[in-house]
């Protein structure tokens, strides 16, 4: 039987953390843990410090939205920022550690997204502004003559534009650094005392090509590096006194190739490193909060989170090499070099994410936050697979029902990842977790389209619901002739995004999934071209063609709508500007229409990001729809 309560119970349990930051003199890590207020319906998060092999709370007058260290034994922290005469203010704290109010307050003219200190009197504000300050005055319209100007979680951002400024705490002046473009990233060089920065020109049509700029923050003089309209910068900092940037031309692999590095001098970019991975954490969980990849300059050498096979992994750049630092967990989300540890939070196989410290080849538990939790899930038993698909070698995983008895038969459901390009690994998912629960075996694994292997394994532009339909039909089948307890007259298939594309593909194609649920889908590549916020160029991009609408209809599910006999439940957000609602609308419509069992559940207020960042209401009601909608199908 379902159980609400059981869901909410268990959200109480979990503790998510991020934003590691460390002081100036590398003794002490600051961090947010965060956890579920279901009553309220909010995320709570508080601070703390981890110094010496103790963590401590950090309590402050008012509630942190960002923080930094102020100096070794101070934080400075925004507060909150609210409108005032058509502008944004923001409220800026600096407080000792060991106090509980603030020491100074200042008022920012400014809604700041990011904020660094570069020394005791200066700091840097990322802010978020409007372009024009009177497009709002009249909010019963929108005036639009740009794209992009939705933005999945932003919601419409064509008159918003991120700048950057120098702020003296001391004569609480300020001075813009950057021109009007939208300021995309930055990093500060403290040693060099530069500021690098990467910029979108405002254009009528967005382009995800950028620019990369230098401020010296001595001289006043702002630099643009390269002026080239042709490649997509993600980072850019010095090293080894020459500049080195991790982009993309997209050339070969269109806009899902892996990143390499360059270096850049004379407007020019040379190879500095080659890169066969996806540079970041692209492995899936619905446990994590807002944690966010990171590249770090370290004792003269680069660092950053590298995606392959089915881990992320610290890895290390160096006079021109990539090698390998840190793998000693399948999944690392944050990390930070303290003095003499590195510190790392992620996932290890089956136990919830957690905060480790690594010091003398040793690894060892910092936090033991999902204890609790942990205790109940004795009876989650995950095995993998390898076989191979389409000429690779592949992996995937089945996660046994609670209880299994080897004599009886079960269930079992397929998920998909969204993506294409993330993965799935042996990390704990916490919705095929409760699927095992009700009593099914759950399989997932990642075909070609998924991260983690080199380009060309990723690269399905052109062959959506071919070769990547193929892998996941193979896996179906070795699961049933690897396991004697499925079921194969009782299958389901779920997924969100690419994974609500591909289950829309399949039930269009074959009848040997009982029931369906299909997640922030894509249906028809036509109308998402022009619908979603990233469509005019990724449905292009990801279909090998400019706008035909002939190929783009080849490949969308709806083409297919009339073979379609399975009994689908259709899950989306009314805010998702990725996948827009329209997707979900026109399956349900036509499904509808032919007599096919189907529903469709729309979430108020929810993004693209519903089943990992959503209001806490909204995620439990939408793991009890679908536990319902498969018990009463399957």
């Amino acid at each position: 039987m379902i159980n609400k309560d059981h869901i909410i119970n268990d959200f109480k349990k979990f503790r998510f953390v991020n934003s590691f930051e460390k002081n100036p003199s590398s003794d002490m890590l600051m961090f947010k843990q965060i956890k579920m207020n279901y009553d309220k319906n909010v995320y709570e998060s508080k601070l703390f410090c981890y110094k010496n092999g103790e963590i401590s709370r950090i309590r402050t007058q008012k509630k942190p939205i960002i923080s930094k260290f102020y100096d070794d034994y101070s934080i400075i922290y925004v507060s909150k920022s609210e409108k005032q005469s058509k502008r944004f203010k923001s409220i800026i704290s600096i407080q000792d550690i060991s106090a509980k109010k603030s020491n100074q307050d200042f008022n920012i003219p400014f809604d700041i997204s990011d904020f660094f200190v570069i020394d005791k009197y200066t700091i840097l504000i990322l802010s978020n502004e409007k372009i024009d300050e009177d497009i709002d005055k009249e909010d019963f319209k929108q005036e639009i003559e740009r794209i992009n100007f939705v933005e999945n979680g932003a919601g419409y951002t064509y008159n918003d534009v991120s700048r950057l400024y120098i702020y003296n705490l001391s004569t609480q002046k300020y001075s813009k650094i950057s021109d009007d473009y939208n300021v995309l990233d930055v990093t500060v060089d403290y040693k060099a005392k530069k500021i690098y920065y990467i910029a979108n020109r405002i254009k009528q049509i967005y382009s995800p090509f950028n620019k990369v700029y230098s401020y010296d923050i001595v001289l006043g003089d702002n630099v643009c590096l390269y002026d080239k309209d042709d490649v997509e910068f993600t980072y850019i900092n010095s090293l080894d006194r020459e500049i080195i940037v991790m982009a993309s031309y997209q050339k070969d692999y269109g806009v899902n190739e892996n990143i390499k590095l360059y270096r850049l001098k004379d407007n020019t970019l040379s190879l500095y490193a080659d890169n066969k991975y996806g540079i970041g954490n692209s492995i899936n969980s619905d446990i994590r909060y807002k944690t966010k990849g990171s590249i770090k300059k370290h004792k003269n050498a680069l660092y950053f989170q590298l995606t392959k096979d089915e881990k992320c992994s610290i890895y290390k750049l160096e006079n021109g090499n990539i090698e390998l630092f840190f793998d000693n967990i399948t999944s690392v989300d944050e990390y930070e070099f303290l003095q003499d540890e590195l510190i790392v939070y992620g996932f290890d196989r089956q136990n919830i994410g957690e905060i480790y410290s690594y010091k003398n080849n040793l690894l060892k538990n910092i936090t033991e936050f999902s204890q609790k939790f942990e205790k109940h899930i004795n009876s989650y038993k995950l095995e993998e697979i390898e076989y191979n698909s389409n000429n690779s070698n592949m992996k995937g995983y089945i996660l046994y029902p609670q209880n299994f008895d080897e004599n009886k038969k079960y269930p079992a459901i397929l998920c998909i990842h969204g993506g294409p390009k993330t993965l799935y690994s042996s990390n704990f998912i916490y919705e095929m977790y409760l699927l095992s629960k009700q009593g099914y075996f759950v399989f997932f694994t990642n075909p070609h389209g998924s991260d983690g292997k080199d380009n060309e394994f990723a690269d399905i532009r052109g062959k959506y619901g071919t070769v990547d339909y193929d892998d996941l039909m193979n896996f179906t089948d070795i699961i049933l002739q690897k396991y004697n307890a499925v079921d194969s007259s009782r299958l389901g298939v779920m997924g969100g995004s690419y994974g609500g594309y591909m289950t829309n593909c399949i039930i269009g194609k074959t009848d040997r999934f009982k029931v369906a649920v299909t997640q922030r889908c894509i249906s028809n590549w036509i109308s998402f071209y022009s619908t979603s916020d990233i469509g005019y160029y990724f449905a292009t991009d990801q279909n090998g063609c400019n706008f035909d609408v002939q190929k783009l209809w080849e490949y969308s599910p709806l083409k297919n709508i009339k073979n379609i006999k399975t009994p689908t439940l259709i899950i989306h957000s009314d805010e998702d500007y990725r996948c827009p609602l329209e997707q979900a609308v026109q399956m349900f419509t036509h499904l509808k229409l032919n007599n096919i069992k189907t529903k469709l559940l729309i979430y108020k207020g929810e993004n693209h990001d519903l089943s990992r960042t959503g209001k806490i209401k909204s995620r439990v009601s939408r793991l009890e729809q679908i536990l319902k909608w498969f018990e009463q199908n399957l």
